[in-house]
């Protein structure tokens, strides 16, 4: 039997911060080499008749050389004729050029954790992304005509009706293809997990 969705990682950890974030899988970026990622694509391919690859990393569009020369492999083996592939990238990630890279090696699908329509709560919650870069970041993706996933919550730290308002409102302005609208959950080890046994940002047990 087939399986034509493939999921591998090509890499683990994420060098965020986030406020909200178990980072289950440690701060420390480990990358796998192009070469190595590729072989694995053309064995999915070849063996498996995988079609679409679903890349689970934290962060898989990286806006880096090693992201380059990957898209770039996959572009000279022409393996985008075989298959279609989707993961995460960050807000401050995306550019014009990246995404138009990722296009032509067969991206059809993009996720985002832009997690609040106010920048003072981005700030609070040390997510390193501005509402503009949200905003420019999602119109470049749809230029590709790439679909693209967003993701929020809400229940940050100092949070408020208007707050709240600023991310349903912004999440209305985007009108990205789906998006996830979660509630604040204190994960055991996360900065937000302290604040609440702490009583600090409005958080109560």
């Amino acid at each position: 039997e087939k399986n034509d969705h493939y999921i591998m990682m090509t890499s683990r950890g994420c060098p965020y911060n986030c406020v909200f974030c178990m980072q289950v899988l440690g701060r420390q970026v480990r990358r796998r080499t192009p070469k190595g990622i590729i072989a694995e694509i053309e064995y999915a391919l070849n063996h498996y008749g995988a079609h679409t690859i679903q890349f689970y990393d934290e962060i898989f569009l990286f806006n880096d050389d090693l992201c380059f020369k990957t898209l770039d492999l996959i572009i000279k083996k022409k393996l985008y004729k075989k298959m279609r592939w989707f993961g995460l990238t960050r807000v401050n990630m995306v550019s014009k050029e990246l995404i138009q890279k990722a296009k032509e090696s067969g991206c059809f699908r993009l996720e985002m954790g832009i997690e609040s329509g106010n920048n003072k709560v981005l700030k609070r919650i040390n997510k390193q992304i501005t509402v503009k870069q949200a905003e420019l970041a999602v119109n470049i993706i749809k230029n590709e005509k790439i679909l693209t996933d967003v993701n929020y919550i809400l229940g940050h730290p100092g949070e408020t009706r208007k707050t709240i308002r600023d991310t349903v409102n912004l999440a209305v302005r985007l009108n990205t293809t789906t998006m996830a609208m979660g509630i604040m959950v204190p994960y055991p080890g996360t900065q937000v997990y302290r604040m609440v046994q702490e009583g600090r940002g409005g958080y109560r047990l």
